[in-house]
């Protein structure tokens, strides 16, 4: 199982740590299902369902259904209301869009 690996205690106990460097649960959650879903062990169109990935992250429901929320917004999960979540799909259009936006940034880029 390939679970969340935690970080050894870098902020001694007694002492908070500082919020530029606190990484919200959630978000370690999100990071780690979209390295899934980037590296193809979770296929386009599959159902995520928070339990399994609770499971496998090993964390409750909450992070991850926030994590499923985030990664909605960055457009690598489709959330379907009384259905699921499922990994997005990417279309044709998607293709047509992200080389529309690399032939705008590719000429600027090289004058840097």
């Amino acid at each position: 199982m390939a679970s969340i690996q935690h970080l050894p205690q870098l902020v001694p106990d007694d002492e908070p740590p500082h919020p530029a460097e606190h990484k919200l649960l959630s978000r370690t959650v999100a990071d780690w299902l979209a390295e899934r879903i980037i590296s193809g062990q979770e296929y386009p169109g599959s159902r995520l369902t928070e339990t399994r990935l609770a499971e496998d992250a090993g964390v409750s429901r909450s992070p991850v259904r926030e994590a499923l929320r985030i990664l909605q917004s960055e457009g690598l999960v489709d959330i379907v209301p009384r259905y699921g979540a499922f990994v997005a799909r990417i279309g044709i259009d998607d293709v047509h869009e992200l080389y529309a936006c690399r032939m705008l940034l590719e000429p600027v880029c090289t004058r840097l």
